[in-house]
């Protein structure tokens, strides 16, 4: 449902609602009419018709009707209120006279101006009130939409002076055309590509397919997957010939034929460069193997998956991109393990976390009593995570390839960038809500000052894990070259870019008078402390560095 002004919108009703302290305790609401979601305070995510959306301070969604929706807090156990202003929209005929609208059936996001929340804060007061209470309820509805409409009209045209002039107006136009008609084409593109492994498929098909460029549709497609077109069709071949080996009595050449390959010896080259073991060292493997793994914990499942093992049942993310090994895997929670999904799954191994390390401390003591668990703490090195999955569910020679791999792709990435930045200062930095997160020893920064021994900038010197920085603050830290996340919505992004502190503060640094700070977009790949985020973002960050392709 797309906000306009060439329609009348007039308001129907008006609540504040707030997400749960636990992650299932929210009944879905449902409307007869169409609905706009208004974040009022923290983050989280609004669940509509199953699908997870994320949800700031910095955009709002509209909902049509008839659907059914909850919230749900952040990772962070952040609570999120919204502003719910059921509306209706209208058109004008010829003559003078008001319709209803065709009921719209897709989900807005919309970004959502400063103002916009108080105003709707405004009309749900308003709403509680007489007659009249109501009258200015709609009147500070109108002057939300207004807000809205006018925000749209300048992130369109482009704020003069933006920190993302480097992405001209016509590239901003594109990357938000991924959220609506482009993002449609490229899952459309995906279920194809599922459907049809066995077929000899090409990049021009796929564009052809989707009623784009090539150039276009590969670069959409990336976007949205993390991958090139024919990377992901590989990966699907792949990660289905290994469902295929799963089952008794599967010689290699059919199971090659089945997913695509003509050839079952550039098939079996083809899976050992993926799985990094032989078809037939696989299908062994899994004879060693074959538990019902839950994983209860981001970090390891990444893990697992790194094991060349899909689990059974895991923890979903949230916004979680397309990717085929995460098909068939039983959702048993988002921010926290539901034990009821967790007991259904039948699982012959759970690994998680030590009950201290989650929310409700004595659910997680029940794990023991569904299955034998794995218990590794969150503290200590995320190689000693890896190692001490690998012995659990016997892939210790899976492990110690898979980290020889990635520390020959860190030696060189080492090597490459001491050429080219030597002991200049690097940090990388997450933007939440007007404050910069700056990363010490864990997670993102130990790519950084472990891995790859870049330097650290003396601010950082005694941060373990991360610091979170004012505008100013971070404006007085003598930084070389940022890295700097957002968001990976492409509209939300602009928004937290242009904001007059995010400007102020990046303009202010050292790095940014130097044009040495890198706009890397979301950080939902790269969010874990495991091993695949870690290769995932030391491949981002290095040809970041290298290319010298800043925010200019």
């Amino acid at each position: 449902m797309e906000i306009t002004p060439e329609h009348l919108y007039r308001l129907k009703h008006a609540a504040s609602v707030v997400s749960p302290f636990g992650p299932m305790a929210f009944a879905a609401r449902a409307s007869g009419r169409l609905t706009l979601l208004v974040p009022t305070k923290g983050e989280g995510a609004v669940v509509i018709d199953g699908i997870n959306y994320r949800l700031g301070q910095i955009e709002a969604l509209v909902l049509p009707a008839g659907v059914s929706w909850r919230l749900e807090r952040s990772e962070e156990n952040r609570a999120l209120a919204c502003a719910v202003l059921e509306f209706d929209s209208y058109a004008e005929l010829g003559d003078g006279r008001l319709v209803l609208r065709a009921p719209a059936t897709g989900v807005s996001r919309i970004a959502l101006p400063p103002a916009a929340a108080s105003l709707a804060q405004a009309a749900i007061e308003g709403w509680s009130g007489d007659a009249l209470g109501r009258m200015e309820a709609n009147v500070r509805f109108q002057a939300c939409i207004l807000a809205v409409l006018r925000a749209s009209a300048e992130a369109e045209a482009g704020a003069p002076g933006s920190l993302v002039a480097s992405v001209s107006p016509g590239r901003e136009r594109e990357e938000a055309s991924l959220q609506t008609d482009g993002r449609e084409a490229i899952r459309a593109a995906i279920a194809y590509i599922k459907a049809n492994l066995a077929r000899p498929l090409t990049r021009e098909a796929l564009a052809r397919q989707a009623g784009m460029s090539v150039a276009h549709f590969s670069r959409l497609f990336k976007q949205e997957t993390g991958r090139a077109p024919m990377e992901y069709l590989n990966d699907a071949r792949i990660g289905q010939a290994a469902e295929l080996l799963q089952r008794p009595g599967r010689t290699i050449r059919e199971t090659a034929h089945e997913v695509g390959f003509q050839d079952e010896f550039y098939f079996s080259r083809k899976f050992k460069s993926v799985k990094g073991v032989s078809p037939v060292g696989f299908a062994k493997s899994l004879r060693r193997s074959t538990a019902r793994i839950a994983s209860v914990a981001y970090p390891y499942t990444d893990h697992l998956l790194a094991l060349g093992i899909r689990p059974h049942a895991a923890l979903v993310p949230y916004a979680l991109p397309p990717a085929p090994e995460w098909e068939g895997v039983i959702g048993v929670g988002r921010l926290q393990p539901d034990l009821d999904r967790l007991v259904g799954a039948q699982p012959e191994l759970i690994i998680g976390f030590q009950s201290e390390d989650y929310e409700e401390p004595d659910k997680a003591a029940f794990f023991s009593r569904i299955a034998q668990t794995c218990t590794v703490g969150f503290g200590g090195e995320w190689r000693e995570h890896l190692m001490t999955i690998a012995r659990a569910v016997g892939r210790m020679e899976e492990a110690e390839r898979w980290l020889a791999k990635y520390e020959a792709l860190a030696s060189g990435a080492r090597r490459s960038l001491r050429d080219r930045i030597g002991e200049e200062t690097v940090a990388v930095a997450q933007l939440e809500d007007g404050k910069f997160r700056l990363f010490g020893d864990r997670n993102l920064g130990t790519v950084l000052y472990r891995d790859l021994g870049l330097t650290k900038p003396k601010e950082l010197a005694n941060v373990s894990h991360s610091a979170l920085l004012s505008p100013e603050r971070l404006a007085a830290c003598d930084i070389d070259h940022l890295l700097l996340f957002s968001s990976d919505d492409a509209r939300v992004r602009a928004t937290l870019l242009r904001a007059p502190g995010t400007r102020s503060a990046l303009a202010a640094l050292k790095a940014a008078r130097t044009d040495r700070v890198y706009d890397l977009g979301g950080s939902q790949a790269y969010a874990c402390y495991s091993s695949l985020s870690h290769e995932r973002f030391l491949r981002r960050m290095a040809v970041g560095l290298m290319s010298r392709s800043s925010m200019r």
